[in-house]
């Protein structure tokens, strides 16, 4: 987990941007000028609802990770097919990004292929591929959404939570009870067998607390155990 000196935080409406950097108490600034703000950081994120990219190669130094979250539809883009080109491209899901994610307008430009998808995050992560190989290598994942990696980063938060023992205890059992309902029906969608449905995930740290209990049918039914 990254530790930055510096956060800048951009919105076209620049009193929102303001805003989002308030609630930081002082540890984001607000950046009036896209361009400046994204050559000036190591590490990028777009989330946004755009449809027509706006971070291009001259933004861009090298080593620079970007995690493009915001195009989840086949009309949304974030990242200009030129820097995916440059960039060491991981996807979350290849075959999705490449209907609908920025890989997919790539694609439809002619300048990629799903083929040269360096990795999807699994793979990475399960050490089948290599991340980061070299120090000036520009790397973009390309993430569309996918709800098992959701809540299996959902999980690891909530386990990371309680290990720290944070403000947010007091919510943690309505959280992981939503998780693992998500998780327990994706599991039953795709076939999986490895998560009992009405259980939650094991190493969650729950059965210390003793809220081995069935879970909701639905997060919305999820009460906040004591």
């Amino acid at each position: 987990v990254r530790n930055p000196r510096r956060i800048f935080a951009y919105d076209r409406d620049a009193g929102r941007a303001a805003g989002f950097a308030a609630r930081f108490a002082g540890r984001v600034t607000p950046a009036e000028d896209l361009a400046e703000a994204a050559r000036s950081s190591d590490i990028i994120v777009t989330c946004t609802t755009a449809n027509r990219y706006f971070i291009t190669p001259e933004f861009i130094r090298p080593g620079t990770f970007i995690a493009a979250v915001g195009a989840d539809n086949e009309h949304k883009q974030e990242i200009d097919p030129r820097l995916l080109v440059q960039a060491k491209v991981v996807t979350d899901l290849t075959d999705q990004a490449a209907r609908f994610g920025d890989l997919h307008h790539a694609i439809d430009a002619g300048v990629m292929s799903a083929a040269d998808v360096h990795a999807e995050l699994g793979e990475v992560i399960a050490g089948r591929k290599p991340g980061r190989e070299r120090a000036d290598e520009i790397i973009v994942y390309d993430s569309t959404g996918t709800g098992l990696q959701d809540v299996a980063a959902a999980v690891a938060t909530y386990a990371k939570a309680l290990e720290l023992e944070t403000a947010m205890k007091g919510t943690l059992q309505t959280f992981a009870l939503a998780g693992a309902t998500a998780l327990s029906a994706h599991a039953q969608t795709e076939g999986f067998d490895a998560v009992k449905p009405g259980a939650l995930p094991p190493g969650t740290g729950t059965e210390r607390q003793g809220t081995d209990r069935p879970v909701p049918r639905s997060r919305f039914d999820a009460g906040r155990v004591p």
